[in-house]
């Protein structure tokens, strides 16, 4: 992982020598072992993901011992969604280690994001009916595919329901990550 990212640190450098330049750990933002030898370039910070778990430093000490050891700035790109009173811990355990972080998602069906997006009726139905089903053959699939007319329905009313003045505000959700709701 570290020789593909020199290759395109280098790709980048050759044409932008100015910008801060942001690199995953392994697995999914994860694991930053394969990532000891990234230190030939001044202006590369580093970038972690995180859905669940304990939310104290114990938690991402894997993180903040590898960004102090490169001496190195740490970014959690994605938190959560997950419980209010979840979030908000994590967050101040961010603020209490500098390590500066993104919510995720903006919107999303129901709650645990800035704007809940309405379920159609019958939405869950049809996607449950398709991710439950057996799909280990294209036959499989086939079969749990939902009808296409109803399919189209319920996405029609979806992206209606997506438009923002349609969006539930989650208020909780907003202070729980540290904002201010106006």
């Amino acid at each position: 992982l570290a020789d593909i990212y020199k290759m395109g640190v280098d790709a980048v450098r050759s044409v932008d020598k100015n910008h801060i330049i942001m690199l995953g750990g392994a697995q999914w933002n994860g694991n930053f072992r394969p990532l000891e030898n990234t230190l030939f370039d001044d202006g590369i910070m580093y970038t972690c993901h995180r859905y669940g778990g304990a939310t104290d430093a114990n938690a991402i000490r894997s993180f903040i011992e590898f960004r102090d050891r490169v001496n190195r700035p740490m970014y959690m790109g994605e938190i959560g969604h997950n419980t209010d009173e979840w979030m908000a811990s994590f967050c101040k355990t961010m603020v209490d280690n500098n390590i500066g972080y993104t919510f995720w998602p903006y919107k999303k069906i129901n709650d645990s994001c800035f704007a809940g997006i309405p379920a159609p009726e019958g939405w869950n139905r049809v996607v449950r009916a398709f991710s439950e089903a057996p799909r280990s053959t294209y036959n499989e699939i086939r079969a749990a595919r939902p009808d296409p007319a109803e399919a189209r329905l319920l996405m029609m009313e979806f992206v209606e329901n997506s438009k923002f003045e349609n969006c539930n505000i989650q208020s909780s959700y907003i202070r729980a990550i540290g904002l201010k709701v106006e």
